[in-house]
């Protein structure tokens, strides 16, 4: 009896290892994520606070409750760096639990090098244009972000693969706030690696990056 019992037990346990996916646990997720926002941002930040998320896939959501209740969950690890006077978040990277790859960084407004004089008549001027009009977006790309934007991925992740397309992506304007043009571009490449990087007019620095796919090895089936 008692050695019927220790095997339904050991049983049971097998199950719920099984139902229950391996994380990589905290320690490595704010290595990886500390290592993107290094990358992306030329900063050399060595803390971080870590909280564990999870949360239902969008693909997965269905009206139903209880079917949404047994959805497909996302499991992340969110990786904050924050000023260590003011206690406001400076960075923020998101890892994969399960896989340990961070594949998305962002800085805050507060990270961004101020404005020169120049720099702000130049928003102030832009910002008297109408939004989106030939003469507006003439006077932005004549900064070249598409082309700080592929010099930057290929300088820090494709060093070796050649870009297929820099594409525009969505363009948002804070010109009553921090007299910036925030601009996303779409960036894909050859062996299969896809980004979106975020950009800031008219300092052009980079503001965020998203690894949206990884490169495809030669021979790899998709």
């Amino acid at each position: 009896m008692k050695k019927k019992l220790l095997i339904i037990i050991a049983c049971f346990i097998v199950l719920l290892s099984g139902c229950s996916p391996h994380l990589v646990g905290e320690k490595k997720a704010k290595e990886v994520g500390l290592a993107l926002i290094n990358l992306a941002f030329d900063v050399n930040e060595t803390d971080a606070v870590v909280e564990y998320v999870e949360y239902a896939s969008e693909n997965s959501e269905t009206e139903n409750a209880e079917q949404k209740s047994d959805a497909p969950l996302s499991r992340i690890y969110s990786i904050t760096v924050k000023d260590n006077h003011t206690g406001e978040d400076l960075y923020y990277a998101q890892v994969s639990a399960t896989t340990g790859f961070a594949y998305s960084a962002d800085r805050s407004n507060e990270t961004l090098s101020p404005l020169t004089d120049a720099q702000l008549q130049q928003s102030k001027e832009l910002s008297q244009l109408p939004w989106g009009e030939e003469e507006m977006m003439n006077r932005i790309y004549e900064s070249k972000p598409a082309q700080t934007v592929y010099e930057w991925v290929t300088a820090r992740f494709e060093k070796q693969d050649q870009v297929m397309g820099t594409d525009d992506g969505s363009m948002e304007g804070a010109f009553n706030g921090t007299h910036r043009v925030l601009m996303d571009y779409l960036v894909t490449f050859e062996n299969g690696a896809v980004y979106v990087v975020g950009i800031t007019w008219p300092t052009m620095e980079i503001t965020r990056v998203e690894i949206l796919s990884q490169p495809v090895m030669k021979g790899e089936q998709p």
